[in-house]
């Protein structure tokens, strides 16, 4: 998610790079509309920033659109590359009956798929199961079994996107907005998922600030000024508030996590997440706590009127 987990190939992409990745984004970003136009253009956007080299050979780009549900590969005429459900049961299957020659690497891999399953539905005995023909994905929950479509959309979609990111291995992987139909919890799950348990590189299209909320996401801003699209590196504190703002967040979003903690300075705000983390390395900042600043020097500082105090309140990322 961040340049840091590129290979050296990948890592090798300076700003003048992604300054090209700008130019290109004006120019191609939306040459294409319709089904299938998010494809056809982040091939091209891939195509124009990275030449031919050991990247394209070495890893492969995998494009997943808004609309996404598991189906069998040979239901749809799909171009190569594409990932949208399409294949991923048997592929799944593979894991969850592994041959002995990656018995172990693969196991490991159904277990934390089914460990992100169990987080989500909030139960420690949910479990996937592919059906014998590799047409069904059934989900053991609350002593039933059921196939995966009966849980609910955003439950579905969240499983297919955490599957896709599971069975594929060293790709780039070109999500558009894997917000549709989910609730901010199961957002920050997902993106934590992808952070911690999957080895893949992920461009991510979104509007959701519980995406951009993350420590290794690197943000990269665009926008659309009737005719073309333009995009920029989002770094500074100030341009991520910017982000958010044009998002719509505001502050009130703060109440959305459960519990708000009140610290002195920013590097009470170290020590804390520190021994959080140690005590409980299940509960995430801003989702289960949020933690703001009041006293010392900062105390001085606050008014009601003050600008800059209103922006750093609105932005999430204290």
């Amino acid at each position: 998610m961040s340049l840091e987990q590129f290979d050296p190939v990948i890592t090798d992409l300076s700003n003048s790079t992604l300054v090209r990745a700008c130019q290109i984004m004006q120019q191609s970003y939306t040459t294409g509309s319709g089904i299938g136009a998010g494809r056809q253009n982040v091939q091209t956007i891939l195509r124009s920033v990275i030449p031919e080299s050991p990247l394209r050979e070495r890893r492969s780009v995998i494009a997943i659109e808004a609309f996404r549900q598991i189906q069998e590969l040979s239901d749809i005429d799909s171009p190569e590359g594409t990932n949208e459900g399409l294949g991923l049961l048997p592929r799944l299957q593979r894991l969850q009956n592994p041959p002995a020659s990656t018995h172990d690497r693969d196991t490991e891999r159904f277990r934390a798929v089914n460990r992100f399953v169990q987080r989500i539905l909030d139960d420690e005995t949910a479990r996937l199961e592919v059906q014998h023909d590799a047409r069904t994905l059934n989900v053991h929950h609350g002593g039933r079994i059921l196939p995966l479509d009966n849980l609910g959309t955003g439950v579905h979609q969240v499983i297919i996107l955490a599957v896709a990111a599971t069975v594929n291995e060293h790709s780039i992987m070109c999500i558009e907005e894997p917000e549709v139909h989910l609730h901010p919890v199961y957002q920050r799950k997902f993106i934590r998922y992808l952070a911690t348990e999957t080895s893949n590189q992920y461009l991510i299209a979104t509007h959701s600030a519980h995406l951009l909320d993350h420590h290794s996401a690197t943000v990269l801003h665009v926008r659309h000024d009737g005719s073309r699209s333009a995009m920029e590196p989002a770094v500074s504190p100030a341009q991520l508030s910017g982000v958010c703002a044009d998002l719509g967040y505001r502050p009130s979003d703060l109440l959305q996590t459960n519990a708000v903690i009140w610290v002195e300075g920013p590097s009470d705000r170290i020590y804390l997440n520190h021994w959080i983390s140690q005590a409980s390395p299940d509960l995430i900042e801003g989702l289960h706590y949020s933690i703001m600043f009041y006293g010392g020097g900062l105390l001085n500082h606050l008014s009601a009127e003050d600008e800059e105090v209103r922006e750093f309140i609105e932005l999430r990322r204290l």
